[in-house]
């Protein structure tokens, strides 16, 4: 296991628990002194009151804590324990004076908001994500051990004095720890880059408002407050009530012992250990569910017993475990942004919580007596589950905090909506515009909000003929006597597309058939193939058929293709002949009019998807191709899924068909990818039909796929990359990449990092199946990042967001020479030998690997492999068998009479 505490970050964390040993050593000298005072010479009816003055006295001190950090910076902490040293002092010299009991109370609270709230601001500033979660266990034990320290030095001491001899005890070791932050504070402060300032223009409080996760904080730290407010009430109210004064001041010093001891077991053995096998949200649910459980235990009717062991677990696991994680909540802020605003969730979360809880606690007095406790028993049980509420909603709301570190979230396009009537006007005054673009954009915008009948037909008079051949294909899916009436003037215009259009357009107009018949002689090839498509449609025309027939089979280049328009223009289910020869063909350019019109048909014939599947592989016509054989609909899914599941399909075909099939129905879609990916069989091809399910996910956030098949195709990949890299473990432990001279080696070690980079990557598209919405992708962006808090922050959201079963190896491939055994992974041997390699490669399905092992063996003149390299298959490109079998005889020759 590597150590979480390593350099530079140990050198930092080193001085940082020194400093807070010395703090937390301090404050339990004064929680000591503090409570014997008040126990035993205070009624326990005026703690509410002291909760209440608490709160206040905190949120009159945090304006000026934010302005002791904005204009002192560095010298903040020390300047606050000179400060309170001081104040403490004085309280000792005013100890027997009856008022100066409660004002104590009061400060030892202040002491503990102002000190720590700052002492945590600065170690968040000194470290990254991953050093925290390291640095921060070591910077608590520091401090546990401070308090065990403290607990115990204070313990000692009522054994021989009162309790006001510990203030002076307090002063001491705050002074030690206020001349250790002057000699480090400087370099404490320089960890990583700090981010620009975030400008307050307003309280913030405003701020914190409007943010969910910054809003899931603040009620965190309000029921963390209220809890330890009704807990230590119940705890001090049950001493006071069940136990002798003299005895008071002691069994208080052995509680808060009790409480140090256990937190320092808790954060020696647990915090290091549940931070990073279960992360920072669910290790946070621990201790709300004691709160929860021990104030149940105590509603059902047990007695001091089960208070002090509630006030030990709660002490010993809020300053360890449970405050090294709400730390650790903070980190995914902007150094700028969470100097700001922590103290105010620190301060008035936790003080707005304990006011709450003081005012319930006054409330209490108002019904018997014998009910009171029982009340306060309750009302922490009801604040017990809402903490664990909470926290539970915490984990999305901290997940896409460090979501967002890793990129920016894609811009969709909008649909243009319903036009009110002066953006109407705008538009069609537009189209009187002398700008063609403008005339066209309005023209765009009209028909998209279905509003063409605002266009006047005097559009069809635009001298510019772009304007004309637009308006016309808009208006050919309305029947409009105006437009009708138009077709024998657009039938001699200059432009050809549009006396083509108009021939398109004639008989559906009612205009006589023998003015078409004349359009057949026209000169452009388009115009009279638009008008022997337009015939073709009539009844008794059959002379129009024979000659789009004969244009198709024998016809000059340019006539083919002016017919293929005309069909992509005009498509009819009955020219499917006519279609069939001008494919066999082969023009390029005559396809891609047939495939624009085929896409057009309502629905395409089966006997079309064959002529259409081969044309996947070519670039220039796969996009017509895919529209063609979505809008064929159930025969060609059915015929897709078939070639994407055989082991003969051509490679060129079986890459495109993954893609092709997300056009279809998702569900229908699915099933066939999701098969695909349960094949060991071409990584390309699986990482295909993964992408293809990506996208119809993202689409589609309620589609369901099996979770069992995507656990397995997660087991696969996660066996392809630990294979992988194994290998490549094997080989530079060979040295088969060292020498200049060894090409073969060099092309095989950065094939084996490509397979595993790749594998790697289908492992992260399968988590993000598994775990939709959760923003994966950007998370594997960011664990390639060069930018540590990237890395950090994608490494955090694995942590969270994956169960036991994943989680360790999904960690595993974030370190590049970390090979996890798992069966059949091919396990890295401590003494790796040249025939295992050699088998293990010759193992793989790759054509090039089997190339590449017989030139490697060649290289490093490993004439024992010989027989193993005989007994492989071949490759299966002539060219390539070739030079496998030319490396490994020119091996046997070199080899000697060994091998003769």
């Amino acid at each position: 296991m590597r150590n979480p505490l390593h350099a530079p970050s140990s050198r930092r964390a080193i001085p940082f628990a020194t400093l807070l040993f010395l703090l937390v050593a301090s404050h339990g000298l004064l929680e000591t002194a503090r409570d014997g005072l008040f126990l035993t010479e205070q009624p326990i009816d005026r703690l509410p009151w002291l909760y209440l003055a608490v709160a206040a006295g905190v949120l009159v001190l945090t304006p000026l804590q934010r302005r002791l950090w904005g204009a002192r910076g560095h010298v903040a902490l020390p300047l606050t324990l000179l400060a309170a040293a001081t104040v403490t002092l004085v309280f000792w010299s005013v100890a027997s004076q009856h008022f100066a009991v409660l004002a104590f109370y009061v400060w030892t609270a202040l002491f503990s908001s102002l000190v720590f709230v700052q002492f945590w601001l600065t170690a968040d500033e000194a470290f990254g994500v991953d050093e925290a979660k390291g640095a921060f266990g070591f910077i608590a034990a520091g401090g546990l051990v401070g308090a065990v320290s403290g607990s115990a030095a204070a313990r000692i001491a009522l054994g021989y004095t009162g309790p006001r001899t510990l203030l002076l005890l307090s002063v001491g070791v705050t002074v030690a720890g206020a001349l250790l932050g002057f000699g480090w504070a400087r370099e404490s402060c320089q960890g990583p880059a700090a981010e620009p300032e975030m400008p307050v223009t307003r309280a913030v409080p405003g701020y914190v408002k409007h943010d969910p996760y910054l809003r899931l904080l603040g009620a965190l730290a309000l029921l963390t407050a209220a809890s330890a407010t009704l807990i230590d009430y119940l705890f001090k109210a049950g001493m006071a009530t069940g136990m002798s004064s003299d005895r008071i001041p002691r069994m208080v010093a052995n509680v808060y012992l009790g409480q140090s001891a256990l937190a320092l077991l808790v954060e020696l053995v647990l915090v290091g250990m549940l931070l990073r096998s279960t992360g920072v949200t669910r290790s946070l649910a621990l201790l709300p569910l004691v709160v929860l459980g021990g104030a149940l235990g105590y509603a059902a009717g047990a007695g001091l017993l089960v208070l002090l062991g509630l006030k030990i677990l709660d002490g010993g696991l809020r300053p360890s475990l449970y405050r090294v994680g709400t730390e650790l909540l903070f980190l995914p802020l902007g150094s700028a942004e969470r100097r700001v605003v922590k103290p105010s969730i620190d301060t008035l979360g936790q003080r707005s919580g304990q006011a709450l809880a003081s005012i319930f606690l006054l409330a209490v007095p108002m019904i018997p007596a014998r009910a009171q406790m029982g009340a306060v028993t309750i009302g922490l049980a009801i604040v017990g589950l809402g903490w664990v509420q909470a926290t539970r909603l915490l984990r999305r709301q901290y997940l896409r905090r460090f979501q967002e570190q890793l990129g920016a979230g894609r811009v969709t396009a909008r649909a243009i909506g319903e036009l009110d009537l002066a953006s109407a006007e705008l538009l069609v005054g537009a189209l009187g515009s002398s700008s063609t673009r403008e005339v066209l954009t309005a023209l765009e915008v009209l028909a998209g909000s279905e509003r063409l009948g605002l266009v006047p037909a005097l559009i069809l008079y635009h001298p510019d003929p772009a304007v004309v051949r637009s308006a016309l294909r808009h208006f050919s899916g309305e029947r409009r006597p105006d437009v009708d009436a138009l077709m024998p003037f657009l039938l001699r215009h200059p432009d050809e597309e549009v006396r083509a259009g108009a021939a398109s357009h004639w008989l559906l107009a009612g205009h006589p058939i023998d003015s078409l018949r004349r359009a057949t002689q026209d000169p452009s090839h388009r115009v009279r193939a638009a008008a022997l498509v337009t015939l073709s449609a009539a009844e008794g025309e059959i002379d129009a058929r024979r000659e789009l027939q004969r244009i198709a089979t024998e016809g000059e280049p340019e006539a083919r293709r002016a017919l293929a328009w005309a069909i992509a223009e005009m498509p009819r289910p009955d020219l499917l002949p006519v279609v069939h020869t001008l494919f066999q063909w082969g023009d390029l350019e005559a396809r891609r009019e047939l495939l624009r019109g085929a896409r057009a048909l309502p629905k395409p014939p089966a006997e079309v998807v064959p002529m259409f599947l081969p044309l996947l592989g070519e670039p220039a016509l796969r996009s017509g191709a895919r529209d063609a054989l979505v809008a064929s609909g159930p025969p060609a899914l059915a015929e897709m899924e078939r070639l994407l599941l055989a082991p003969d399909t051509p490679f060129q075909l079986a890459r495109e068909l993954p893609a092709t099939l997300a056009r279809f129905p998702p569900e229908s879609a699915a099933r066939p990818l999701l098969q695909r990916l349960l094949q060991q069989r071409g990584g390309l091809d699986r990482f295909r039909s993964l992408r293809a399910l990506n996208q119809l996910r993202r689409a589609n956030p309620r589609l369901p796929l099996d979770a069992r098949a995507l656990e397995s195709a997660l087991e696969l990949e996660l066996a392809s990359v630990f294979r992988n890299r194994a290998l490549r473990l094997t080989g530079e432990r060979l040295g088969i990449g060292g020498e200049s001279g060894n090409a073969a080696g060099r092309l095989l070690l950065d094939l084996l990092r490509d397979r595993e980079r790749r594998a790697t990557e289908r492992v992260f598209r399968v988590l993000d199946l598994l775990h939709p919405g959760s923003g994966l992708e950007q998370v594997y962006l960011g664990t390639r990042s060069d930018q540590v808090r990237r890395r950090e922050a994608a490494r955090e959201v694995l942590v969270e967001l994956l169960g036991p079963r994943w989680r360790e190896p999904v960690l595993a491939l974030l370190e590049r020479d970390i090979s996890v055994p798992r069966p059949g992974d091919g396990q890295v041997e401590s003494r790796p030998s040249p025939e295992t390699f050699v088998a293990a490669l010759l193992d793989q399905s790759s054509e090039v690997v089997r190339l590449l092992t017989p030139c490697l063996a060649r290289e490093q003149r490993w004439s024992e492999v010989v027989p193993r390299l005989r007994a492989a298959p071949r490759c299966a490109d002539e060219e390539a068998a070739a030079a496998a079998d030319g490396a490994i005889q020119q091996l046997e020759r070199e080899a000697g009479p060994v091998h003769a």
